[in-house]
């Protein structure tokens, strides 16, 4: 009901941002998020679009693992039509949440658990983070990293006491 309605608003030309309590609880909304959000601008020949978001928290970090610490990103993001996007830090989930509602497109907002309460800093009010574009976290040549969400900062961790020359990449 929430992805169906808000695909409604989106269509009706309005920007929904449709929650999700967890990422788990998406697969509820798959027909709506896979066969109208994602497809309804194809099958209109662009006359209609879906500028909408869904957020919903996913991965570890509260204590019911066998509930709600499901990571789905991958699967999603190999839905043509539909845009996916995590934070790994303060300044992305305020930059992408703000890239994201300014989309034509639909946007599946997934937010790392674990960076709840990681850490606060400041971000400036008009942050907008580009969507579909790799951060070079730390630069290196002789091997490379990717990581997304919170994997990022463990990477960082993993990777700092080596003597290689390691890139990461978010």
């Amino acid at each position: 009901g929430i992805v169906g309605l808000g695909v409604g608003l989106a269509a009706a030309g309005y920007r929904p941002v449709a929650e999700i309590q967890f990422a788990g609880f998406s697969f509820q909304a798959f027909a709506q998020i896979h066969q109208h959000l994602s497809r309804i601008r194809s099958r209109s020949r662009g006359k209609i679009t879906c500028p909408m978001v869904v957020r919903a928290p996913y991965g570890l970090g509260v204590s019911a693992l066998e509930h709600h610490s499901e990571s789905y990103e991958a699967g999603y993001a190999h839905i043509p039509g539909l845009k996916v996007a995590i934070p790994s830090t303060a300044r992305d989930a305020a930059g992408l949440l703000r890239a994201a509602i300014r989309s034509p497109d639909p946007v599946l907002f997934f937010e790392p658990m674990p960076l709840y309460r990681a850490a606060r800093r400041p971000v400036p009010d008009e942050t907008v983070v580009p969507l579909g574009e790799a951060r070079v976290v730390e630069a290196g040549t002789d091997a490379t990293v990717i990581a997304w969400g919170a994997m990022v900062r463990e990477v960082e961790d993993a990777v700092a006491g080596l003597e290689a020359d390691i890139e990461v990449i978010d």
